[in-house]
């Protein structure tokens, strides 16, 4: 008896449509850049930050992470708060000068950063001024007077200054920054 024939059709693959190729190529471009520059980001900026807040147990109430401004723009870092269950300002303005230290200590340089809440700009500081930050907090520098002086170094994002610059006496100026400085880590963490 002879065996019927094998219909061809059946048993040969079925080739994909052009578009169908393009488009997974298209899909795997793209995710491939996506895990590029996340892994750029995380190699570049937000591991230093992280090492340096996880480093320290009183860190433990909020977590910030680091990037740059869309991930792509390596002239603007983006402090990113998230998470705020239990830090006070003082909390926060400690993880800003750690995260500044870190970066500072690594050779980083940026011409602007952005102290953000959630992905929305809070405040915008020079790259000069939060370089600033970091050589004086790993020089020992007294973090009071890091804290009371931070205010003067903020802007809005619309760029104009947040706070102003206090004279006259010493006490009087000294209440006038402290106001200030609550002020500014109440609004970075959004509890006002």
């Amino acid at each position: 008896m002879r065996n019927p024939p094998v219909l061809f059709f059946l048993v040969a693959p079925i080739p994909a449509p052009r578009h169908r190729k393009r488009w997974v190529f298209l899909v795997a471009v793209l995710l491939c850049s996506v895990l590029f520059t996340w892994g750029l980001n995380y190699a570049l900026v937000d591991r230093d930050v992280s090492q340096a807040l996880n480093a320290d147990a009183r860190n433990a109430g909020y977590s910030i992470s680091a990037h740059y401004r869309f991930y792509i723009d390596p002239s603007t870092l983006v402090l990113d708060l998230h998470d705020v269950s239990a830090a006070s300002p003082l909390d926060l303005f400690r993880g800003l000068f750690q995260s500044a230290s870190a970066l500072a200590s690594s050779g980083r340089s940026f011409d602007h950063v952005i102290l953000a809440r959630g992905g929305t700009p809070v405040f915008l500081m020079t790259g000069d001024d939060f370089r600033e930050l970091g050589v004086e907090y790993s020089g020992g520098q007294n973090p009071v007077y890091l804290i009371r002086t931070l205010p003067e170094k903020l802007y809005k994002p619309s760029g104009e200054a947040a706070f102003g610059h206090w004279a006259g006496g010493m006490l009087g100026v000294l209440g006038k920054q402290m106001q200030d400085a609550t002020e500014a880590g109440r609004s970075w963490a959004g509890t006002q």
